[in-house]
């Protein structure tokens, strides 16, 4: 009988995914080798080495020397088979080399090109290029090159042949360029801010998970040693966490971990940092206080917590690693939730 269901279950199911192995073995390949730096940044070469092969095929007359062509034809090609040869060893400065062909060889065709195809062609790859460096590059390194090439862009649109050289129509074109790649721009940036946040954040909280705890460890350890002040570390653990999910369901559980949470962050520095390990089990950075000041502040969230917790605490040396501070702060806790269940 459940082979008869098994097989109607079947009829006009639609193929997904998971029905194609090998789709998902060249995704595993994929990201066993690259990032999605150097991925993408042969799929930009790769982009400009199709193009190239389009126009070459559908026109009659490139307008070019041949020499321009086969020159782009290398470079975008090179651009494509070197990071995905090199893979995760692609060097982040070498990206800027895949944007300076696409850079340059749009700029080449939307001010010398004689072919209204090699020209529109050309721009379809403006926004391409801003996304590109506002995804993978930040700072004023990116943003300088953004405005250069905007510049440049709009200059050899407006000195175009192929926008008639008339201002009432090259000067909008213009615009409307530079704004698509500005916007291109900040897109790509915003979507790098959030992989960067949502790396570092825990997603039921907010607050850092274990790896961003980690690196804002490594940042105020660094930063304690440098100035002589004292750093201190806080791991809480909720009492009988267990048993609100058991009684109450996981959704409680959820909401008295955010609760707690949020009101924690109402009585901490902008200086101080929150941290989730795991479970119900946190962690507080307290730069510039001592063991005391601490004390006095884990005493003073409890009393105002709606739920029991236990706490330890351990003083940061300046050659202490997180795993040490953590098992240090670990045993007070233990000995204080030992405590709790006597």
């Amino acid at each position: 009988m459940a082979t008869e269901f098994s097989g109607l279950a079947q009829v006009g199911h639609i193929p997904g995914r998971s029905d194609m192995p090998w789709v998902a073995r060249i995704r595993r390949r994929i990201d066993r080798r690259h990032t999605p730096y150097s991925f993408v940044s042969a799929a930009a070469g790769f982009l400009l080495f199709l193009t190239l092969i389009v126009d070459l095929v559908f026109s009659n007359d490139t307008g070019n020397p041949v020499q321009v062509d086969v020159l782009l034809l290398l470079a975008s090609a090179a651009c494509t088979v070197v990071p995905l040869v090199m893979g995760r060893r692609y060097p982040p400065w070498a990206g800027l080399i895949p944007v300076g062909v696409l850079a340059l060889s749009t700029l080449y065709f939307i001010g010398f090109s004689d072919i209204d195809q090699r020209v529109v062609s050309s721009m379809q790859e403006l926004p391409i290029v801003a996304l590109y460096l506002g995804w993978f590059y930040r700072g004023w390194l990116a943003r300088g090159i953004m405005i250069v090439f905007s510049i440049c862009v709009f200059i050899e649109i407006l000195m175009s042949s192929s926008f008639g050289g008339s201002g009432h129509f090259s000067i909008p074109i213009g615009v409307a360029s530079v704004a698509i790649m500005a916007f291109c721009f900040e897109a790509g940036s915003f979507l790098q801010r959030e992989l960067e946040r949502h790396a570092v954040r825990d997603h039921l909280t907010g607050v850092l998970n274990r790896r961003g705890f980690g690196e804002r460890f490594a940042l105020e350890q660094d930063r304690s040693r440098r100035m002589g002040t004292r750093l201190t570390i806080a791991v809480i653990d909720f009492d009988h966490f267990k048993r609100v999910n058991d009684e109450q369901g996981h959704a409680a559980g959820d909401e008295l971990l955010q609760s707690s949470v949020r009101a924690w962050s109402l009585r901490l520095f902008d200086s101080d940092a929150l941290g989730r390990l795991g479970g119900d089990e946190f962690v507080m950075l307290l730069p510039q206080r001592t063991l005391r000041d601490a004390r006095e502040l884990l005493e003073l969230l409890r009393r105002a917590s709606t739920h029991s917790w236990s706490w330890g605490l351990c003083e940061v040396g300046p050659d202490d690693t997180l795993e040490c501070v953590l098992s240090r702060a670990d045993a007070e806790l233990y000995e204080r939730k030992a405590k709790v269940h006597q």
